[in-house]
């Protein structure tokens, strides 16, 4: 979390110092909705840690809608202004709804940046996890059958649930894909824009945050396994504090892996 968090920060600041020639507007807006991406994905961290799968992959996928907001204000000046005074009036409010248009900003990183489809892909697999359809095949959904009555009733228990600390280790790392295809998009815009700025300093900093995240997930896969692998079985609350154990741990490690890079 601390390095999603310092990431974005360290980057906004060191492209502030040698940006591509935009104006104070586009400065200030995209600025603005690329630290979003940050906020959103550190909540998604958090809500994720405790265990509200759907609501971290709510936040995932708003950072991903924040970049495409970031690189549109990036872009084009008018939107910049647009997105700064959309409260001013219903006329601006309508303006800026037409300058930023969700799905077809989406559509259009899919079809026009090398990224894109990673992006889209990404986008759409967490819109699964937002809605129960993925989660209650994932979650134990418990029926109970009254006989007598009748009556049926469903009780989604999220900590008992078989394979529980699987599925919160595969979150973690579908926030981690979404903080690193964010900061590739954006790296890609850079590129086009700054080539000599994106080959010196933006992709070599991502290509050391892309390997960190790769041994994290080899980190993450060791200790799955000491729990019981990708074998389905009953995870009962030893082998659930295990796992919170294992995090707190990959947490102080990410946090003296981050301070080195």
């Amino acid at each position: 979390m601390k390095d999603i968090h310092d990431v974005y920060g360290w980057l906004l600041q060191d492209f502030a110092k040698k940006p591509p020639p935009l104006s104070k507007s586009s400065v200030q807006a995209g600025g603005n909705c690329f630290m979003e991406c940050r906020r959103l994905l550190t909540v998604g961290v958090i809500t994720l840690l405790r265990g509200h799968v759907g609501d971290s992959a709510m936040y995932a996928r708003r950072a991903i809608e924040s970049m495409c907001f970031a690189v549109r204000a990036w872009s084009d000046d008018r939107a910049a202004n647009a997105w700064l005074n959309f409260l001013k009036s219903k006329t601006a409010s309508k303006k800026y709804r037409d300058m930023f248009p969700l799905m077809r900003l989406l559509g259009e990183w899919k079809e026009n940046f090398q990224n894109g489809p990673r992006v889209y892909a990404q986008y759409e697999w967490l819109s699964n996890q937002v809605h129960p359809t993925y989660s209650s095949m994932m979650f134990a959904q418990r029926r109970e059958e009254d006989e007598e009555e009748k009556e049926t009733t469903f009780n989604l228990s999220y900590f008992d649930a078989e394979n529980g600390p699987h599925l919160l280790a595969t979150m973690y790392f579908e926030i981690l894909s979404t903080h690193l295809a964010i900061l590739y998009c954006v790296a890609e815009y850079v590129l086009q824009n700054d080539e000599s700025y994106a080959q010196e300093i933006f992709l070599p900093f991502l290509d050391g945050t892309k390997i960190e995240y790769l041994m994290q997930r080899e980190r993450w896969k060791d200790a799955m396994t000491t729990i019981g692998g990708n074998a389905p079985q009953k995870v009962n609350r030893a082998s659930i504090d295990q796992a919170e154990r294992i995090i707190n741990n990959l947490k102080s490690v990410d946090k003296a892996d981050s301070e080195k890079l």
